[in-house]
């Protein structure tokens, strides 16, 4: 298998799509580093993989502080000795839907969460890419980056006016990371909740199917670093 013995990073792995997706991986023979603030959660998601034959860890993080990302990929590092992918996934979603109903507080929760979360775990998760050195999938490497974002970070929805900002926030980031390419020589993806990349690294259609009961019928447009 593609993924067999790869060291891959999940955040919100506690439930929906990221519990879905390490369980995923996990099928896939990969080894699952589980992260997110819910320890309870987080623990049944490593059992459901242990359980199952494979091979898992968690650990307690919230994204949107530097310190817990940073020691998030220093335990995936130490425990497994590198990381090979990551799946960032953790995110808001709930909001008052008039905007001049909202409070300073329900924004900076979203974009802390949906935006900063996902800046700081791509900081440190390229950070150790690099100091591995092994190059991307497309190259014959072994690096990848997932991060989710919405059917909202393409067509606006009117009644999540900061959930669509912050998920347009990542979907561009996208561009961004293209234009480093020449410097990140990663494969880095963007992935609807609806919609999937077809890459042979990411089993994320399969983490679909298995939440959802059915198969994403389209994909994005996606660049590499």
């Amino acid at each position: 298998m593609i993924l067999q013995d790869k060291v891959v990073l999940v955040t919100g792995g506690t439930s929906g799509i990221g519990r879905a997706t390490a369980i995923a991986y996990a099928q896939q023979q990969a080894k699952v580093v589980v992260v997110g603030r819910r320890m309870d959660e987080g623990e049944e998601t490593v059992r459901l993989i242990k359980e199952a034959g494979g091979e898992a860890i968690f650990v307690q993080a919230d994204v949107t502080k530097e310190a817990d990302v940073e020691a998030m990929v220093d335990k995936a590092v130490g425990v497994f000795g590198r990381l090979d992918i990551a799946f960032n996934n953790a995110g808001t979603v709930a909001e008052n839907p008039s905007l001049i109903e909202q409070t300073e507080a329900e924004y900076d929760r979203m974009m802390n969460v949906n935006v900063k979360g996902v800046w700081l775990s791509m900081k440190h998760e390229i950070a150790q890419m690099l100091k591995q050195g092994s190059g991307s999938f497309a190259s014959g490497g072994t690096m990848c980056i997932v991060n989710t974002t919405s059917g909202v970070g393409v067509v606006a929805s009117p009644s999540q006016l900061l959930y669509t900002a912050s998920k347009h926030r990542v979907a561009l980031a996208r561009q961004l990371y293209q234009r480093h390419r020449t410097r990140y020589a990663r494969r880095y993806r963007c992935g609807t909740e609806k919609k999937y990349d077809r890459m042979g690294a990411v089993v994320y259609g399969t983490a679909y199917q298995s939440r959802t009961g059915r198969h994403p019928k389209s994909s994005l447009t996606t660049n590499q670093l």
